[in-house]
C-alpha cells in the first residue's frame, strides 16, 4: 500500500511543471495581446503576423475583424 501511495505522490509530483509551464503560456499570450493591441496594428491571433495590408484576394477589413492573417483566414 505504501509502495501504491509513493507512486501516486511521485506522479503528481511530476505533473506540476507542466502545469506551470501552460500558465505561464497563457500568461505570456496575454501579455503579448495587449502588446498587439497596443501597437495600434492589428497581428494575427494564430501566428502574431501583422495585418496591415491584404492581398489582392484578401480584404483588409476582413482580415482584421477576424484577426486573421491570409494563410490563417478561412471566410466559411
Amino acid at each position: 500500500m505504501e509502495e501504491l501511495q509513493a507512486s501516486i505522490v511521485a506522479h503528481l509530483r511530476a505533473q506540476r511543471p507542466r502545469d506551470k509551464a501552460a500558465q505561464l503560456s497563457r500568461l505570456e499570450s496575454a501579455i503579448l495581446g495587449i502588446w498587439y493591441e497596443r501597437s495600434g496594428v492589428p497581428h494575427c491571433r494564430y501566428c502574431g503576423k501583422p495585418i496591415a495590408a491584404g492581398d489582392d484576394i484578401w480584404d483588409v477589413e476582413d482580415l482584421r475583424q477576424a484577426r486573421a492573417c491570409g494563410d490563417h483566414y478561412a471566410p466559411f
